[in-house]
């Protein structure tokens, strides 16, 4: 189940640096009308999401809900659907929070937040599922 978690804005110079070990990528987007998004799904990454600048929302609902899978990218992890399914959980997230996400949950990223168009920083960690069974607390580490 996906997990909101609070942090201090101030440590995140901290933070990078702990999630330098994993896959981080960063992008700058004005958020998208949910017409212009599918949903997405991982099977061996948790994302670990965050936002420096900006709000934006996240629609977050069960895979198995979904019937419309396209071809699964197993190289980049990624698969999306075609479905537009009502979300299970809302999520808005801004700078201050982060957002985890486990394999098999399917879900929106970079939705607009209300009619909020200013730009958005993320950044989004991919930590493999298979550090849990080592490091059953690496995540909430990474923001501490």
């Amino acid at each position: 189940m996906s997990v909101l978690y609070s942090f201090e804005s101030s440590r995140i110079p901290s933070i990078m640096e702990r999630l330098s070990r994993f896959s981080l990528s960063r992008s700058e987007y004005v958020p998208y009308e949910r017409s212009e998004r599918r949903y997405e799904v991982h099977r061996c990454f948790i994302d670990v999401q965050f936002l420096t600048r900006g709000v934006e929302e996240l629609a977050i609902c069960s895979a198995s809900s979904l019937s419309q899978p396209l071809p699964f990218d197993t190289a980049r992890d990624i698969g999306f659907f075609e479905d537009r399914a009502e979300e299970d959980a809302l999520i808005r997230l801004r700078p201050g929070l982060f957002c985890v996400i486990y394999p098999g949950e399917a879900h929106m990223p970079c939705l607009l937040h209300g009619e909020n168009r200013e730009p958005v920083e993320k950044y989004v960690a991919k930590i493999p599922l298979s550090l849990l069974a080592s490091e059953p607390d690496c995540i909430t580490r990474l923001f501490q």
